[in-house]
């Protein structure tokens, strides 16, 4: 059965040296999975972006790519646009009124006219900050039912521990990358992924055992494979899994999900 993933809009603006956050890319972008008949259905999302500069304004294609516990998956893309936040306009101060003269009577009528309209303001501002926190509430409850999944998803990653969880991220970071590859072929992204996943692991393997330092190596190792020969991706992978990664393979397959590059 084949899957797609849908949004709620197909451009997103994003401030200029914000650090994307899977979770906040997907929930702007209102993403879920669909299967033929319309229903939600428990696939990983994962937000692939390797190709953002988020330090340089500019036009990117942002690529969300979905995975099923069935081995079913989706590609969609979106246009992002990186762009410094624009500042609040500093309202300008009133005038000030022309003084003239006028009776005591009328001073104490234009001060309780200035009291009862600071009173309104201030009831408005409150009115609107109770309306925000409730249009908030609604939006956390409209959201429950697409973000359970993704909880249910991630929550198999949080059961490993230490030096197991770290190497899980970064084989299913390649997993995602080739997933993306087979459904775009675009050459370029999966070498740019590649490059940026081994980057990590140099960075990452100093503060393993030297147990997971191998495996980590393995990981490397397979990368290569697939960079060198993207096509045969699959048989690699299943070639990594057969080498010591098996016992946290389910782990890695029911994941590619927000928690990708932020989960500790």
């Amino acid at each position: 059965m084949a899957i797609k993933i849908t949004t709620t809009k197909e451009q997103l603006i994003w401030p200029l040296n914000q650090p994307l956050s899977d979770h906040e890319v997907k929930q702007q972008l209102g993403a879920k999975v669909l299967n033929d008949a319309g229903q939600v259905v428990n696939a990983d999302i994962l937000v692939m972006d390797k190709s953002v500069d988020i330090h340089q304004p500019g036009d990117y294609l942002l690529t969300l790519v979905a995975e099923d516990a069935d081995g079913h998956s989706a590609l969609h893309q979106i246009q992002l646009q990186v762009m410094p936040q624009r500042q609040a306009a500093t309202p300008k101060s009133a005038s000030e009124p022309v003084q003239s003269p006028s009776s005591p009577k009328q001073s104490r009528h234009s001060k309780r006219w200035l009291l009862l309209g600071g009173i309104v303001i201030i009831a408005l501002v409150l009115g609107g900050v109770l309306r925000a926190c409730q249009n908030q509430e609604q939006q956390a409850i409209n959201n429950a039912d697409q973000s359970s999944q993704i909880s249910q998803n991630s929550s198999s990653i949080k059961q490993l521990r230490g030096d197991n969880q770290k190497l899980a991220q970064q084989v299913a970071e390649l997993r995602g990358a080739t997933k993306q590859y087979q459904h775009d072929h675009d050459l370029q992204a999966l070498q740019n992924t590649i490059n940026n996943l081994k980057a990590q692991n140099q960075q990452l393997m100093s503060s393993l055992s030297a147990e997971k330092q191998a495996k980590l190596q393995q990981v490397d190792q397979a990368a290569d494979q697939i960079a060198q020969n993207p096509d045969q991706a699959d048989q690699t992978l299943q070639q990594l899994k057969n080498n010591g990664f098996n016992s946290m393979w389910d782990a890695i397959s029911t994941q590619v999900s927000q928690w990708l590059k932020d989960h500790q």
